[in-house]
């Protein structure tokens, strides 16, 4: 396609990557106080997130002095999302608790509960990412399932460093990715999603 009226009649303007919205849904009793007290499609300050990839395994199978690959097993790699802080650090706070929630930092217990408790709370929790056109609908909708916090990194803190708003990255496990056209979400069980399309 040379003729450039044609590219332009013919495309729509693109997907924008500075558009979009990451939200959580934290289910079960973990104990953990909320910013804003709001534990179903709770927002956090993101300045930046991924949309997570989707990843098949390979399985090489041998024949006659050629490989053949074969889809092997489904794996999902680590999120993560960058929060920007605020200044009572209250994203910060929510999720270094819900670190500590599985393993505190002394006692190496879990701060409350059972492991059973904690099963039932990865399997009600999701977080999603939502796409959005240019007037800010939603063009497809990614729901990450039993997801937990794996990582609060370090933020670097100096007087060197004058006008600028800390922020910090956050590092996630999960198990299960639904996606969805539009702003049609997943259910949080992974067994019984909302008009899925992968």
């Amino acid at each position: 396609m040379t003729d450039i009226s044609k590219f332009i009649g013919t495309f729509d303007g693109g997907a924008r990557p500075n558009l979009f919205e990451v939200s959580f849904n934290i289910g079960g009793n973990i104990g953990i106080q909320v910013p804003g007290g709001q534990q179903d499609n709770f927002k956090v300050f993101c300045k930046a997130s991924s949309i997570p990839s989707t990843v098949l395994g390979t399985i090489p199978v041998n024949f006659m002095g050629r490989v053949v690959n074969i889809p092997g097993d489904r794996t999902y790699e680590d999120w993560t999302v960058t929060i920007i802080n605020d200044e009572q650090m209250q994203y910060r706070k929510f999720f270094e608790e819900w670190n500590h929630f599985f393993n505190q930092q002394f006692a190496n217990t879990p701060k409350t509960g059972a492991g059973q408790e904690h099963m039932n709370a990865l399997s009600l929790t999701t977080a999603t990412v939502k796409q959005l056109k240019r007037d800010h609908t939603v063009a497809r909708t990614y729901t990450l399932s039993h997801i937990w916090c794996e990582n609060v990194a370090a933020f670097d803190v100096s007087y060197d460093t004058p006008d600028t708003i800390s922020e910090f990255q956050v590092t996630f496990k999960y198990h299960g990715l639904t996606i969805t056209d539009g702003n049609a979400t997943a259910n949080a069980n992974p067994g019984s999603p909302a008009n899925p399309i992968a």
